[in-house]
């Protein structure tokens, strides 16, 4: 990270990477930061010890771990109702839903009498809704704002995926994790995105135009309830191949190009960056440890096999043995057939050669013939994935330096496999230099006049101004009454309810600046999502000046009808006269 600020590039670091294909107790790992305080603790120590590494690199733009990293908890959802009854117990999840309602929601969602504990519910219940409204709580109480505290700088990477809600076999809701998206105290969030979101994923294929539609909803959809802070795409997946996922739309191959130059004002008004996903071609390798870099890590031998830095020292007659899992090979939906290549090199200046055999039979008695001592050369044999334990033996003295069983080629990178830049990496770079890296992410209000959970904006200030003046307008039967928490240029000025008609005055005295812009911020704690509007909405607003003589507007603000009177705007699906 020093380095690249040398060069003048800034750094975004992800912390907390769950994923370790050499630890089989991953998964299990990640439960024991929900169940075990040890855990929990050390975790938080990890971060703080990040900290005091990264505090002072002048280009550290911010960390972020990401909703991945404790969702396998929800696994839990698939036991049986004793171990679901143990786990809930643990989570205290029984005085969670108790605290939150009543016995009749209760016995209607559980089927519980009042005195027995509450286990987390099946995947297939509808309760299930219950524990992710849990999960979401947790993320942002019990891990991002402990983390934050040791990590100042850390953003989360939300989860903008919807789960399906079942009642047995019928899908009956969809839960969207949009209470845990709005990170306090961060100043960026961090997401994933990819053309598939938001359409029927039945191979359907996309028009450029209908990717960028997609995208700029989703960019609005995450600033609406994030509020005004930087959005990091950290998965730009503008095409994805991964097997199991064949029906997900996918933009037309030659079309991307078009797609990225249309996307361009959209990522430069919404967003503050991209990671792509991924820059280059890559095979996916079902081997853990395939370069020996981890020791025998996932490897055994037949007797004491030498690993070092150079690979791994086979004499002759030596075996090593690996075993891999269906599950390397990205299954279900995994390919039947992948390539293993052994890379490797004779130890003496005689012939050597390796055989490879999965159970009693050879797989190749010829795959590699090593005659040139020190010479490195790699042979590769096609074989099904049925076969998942192999054992190398050697006939001769040889040293192995790489073995590799290549699955499936993620073909979505601007280059290839061997970084040779392909067509598409020119329009990649076209995107690059119209992105600007904006100062500040603002949240303006709808057209139509509605704030979401934020309003933000840079106004002009007149140069007679004596006070910001706001308004708020608000439907009689609207079914919450939201309180306004304004900050102007950083500094609080108070909290406001929204009601119909209100009338609220901020004097200039208290924002005073040599600058003629001030920057808005007002919060909502309440919104309302009506039929048929996705918006989450809060409150209707007018704004603008007040003279010595009388309120007045700027050409900048009279376009959000400033100080005018007006009717309440009516969001769609709702019958407000």
């Amino acid at each position: 990270m020093r380095l690249a600020h040398e060069f003048g590039l800034m750094s975004i670091l992800r912390v907390s990477y769950a994923w370790d294909a050499l630890d089989d107790q991953s998964a299990r790992r990640l439960e024991s930061l929900w169940l075990d305080d040890s855990v929990y603790e050390g975790w938080l120590s990890y971060l703080e010890s990040l900290w005091r590494e990264v505090n002072d690199v002048p280009g550290l733009q911010f960390g972020f771990f990401s909703w991945e990293d404790l969702w396998a908890i929800t696994s839990v959802a698939d036991a049986d109702l004793s171990h679901r009854q143990l786990i809930g117990s643990q989570l205290e999840f029984d005085r969670w839903v108790r605290s939150r309602y009543s016995e009749g929601d209760l016995r209607e969602d559980f089927d519980v009498t009042s005195d027995e504990p509450l286990p987390i519910p099946h995947r297939r219940e509808r309760a299930f809704a219950l524990f992710l409204e849990y999960i979401n709580e947790a993320w942002i109480e019990r891990y991002f704002k402990p983390a934050q505290e040791k990590f100042p700088k850390l953003s989360m990477e939300i989860r903008i995926d919807s789960d399906p809600i079942y009642d047995g076999d019928e899908r009956v809701d969809w839960f969207h994790h949009t209470d845990a998206w709005e990170l306090p105290g961060a100043e960026w969030v961090t997401l994933y995105w990819s053309p598939a979101m938001g359409g029927r994923n039945e191979g359907e294929s996309l028009a450029p135009e209908e990717g960028v539609s997609r995208l700029e909803s989703w960019l609005d959809r995450v600033a609406e309830h994030a509020g005004p802070k930087h959005i990091f795409i950290g998965q730009f997946l503008v095409e994805d191949f991964t097997p199991g996922y064949e029906l997900n739309g996918k933009l037309q191959r030659d079309q991307v190009g078009r797609f990225l130059k249309l996307a361009a004002p959209v990522l430069n008004t919404q967003a503050s960056g991209i990671g792509l996903w991924t820059w280059k071609d890559y095979g996916h390798d079902a081997v853990p440890n395939p370069q020996f870099f981890a020791g025998s890590a996932s490897w055994s031998s037949s007797s004491d096999a030498v690993f070092d830095d150079n690979g791994v020292r086979l004499s002759d007659g030596q075996r090593l043995k690996l075993a891999l899992d269906l599950y390397d090979y990205h299954a279900p939906g995994g390919p039947d057939q992948a390539t293993l290549c052994v890379k490797a090199k004779s130890a003496v200046a005689e012939r050597s050669s390796l055989t490879i055999y999965s159970g009693d039979s050879i797989v190749s008695s010829e795959l590699a013939d090593f005659n040139l001592d020190d010479v490195e050369t790699r042979h590769c044999v096609e074989h099904t994935t049925d076969n998942l334990s192999f054992e190398f033996q050697a006939d001769g003295s040889l040293t192995l330096t790489e073995v590799s069983s290549i699955g499936f080629l993620q073909i979505s990178g601007m280059r290839n496999v061997d970084r040779r830049p392909k067509s598409v990496a020119r329009d990649y770079r076209a995107l690059n230099r119209k992105l600007e890296r904006r100062p500040k992410m603002l949240q303006p209000l709808h057209q139509d006049g509605w704030m979401g959970k934020y309003w933000s904006e840079v106004l002009n200030i007149p140069q007679d101004s004596e006070g910001f003046l706001l308004r708020t307008h608000l439907p009689d039967d609207w079914p919450v009454d939201p309180n306004l928490t304004v900050v102007i240029d950083g500094e609080f000025q108070g909290t406001r309810p929204c009601v119909a008609n209100g009338r609220y005055r901020f004097s200039r005295a208290k924002f005073q600046r040599k600058l003629d812009v001030v920057e808005i911020t007002v919060h909502a704690d309440a919104v309302h999502s009506p039929p048929e509007d996705q918006r989450s909405l809060a409150c209707v607003l007018d704004w603008g000046w007040e003279t010595a003589s009388s309120m007045s507007t700027t050409p900048q603000d009279s376009n959000r009808r400033g100080g005018q009177h007006r009717a309440v705007p009516q969001p769609a699906g709702t019958h407000h006269q």
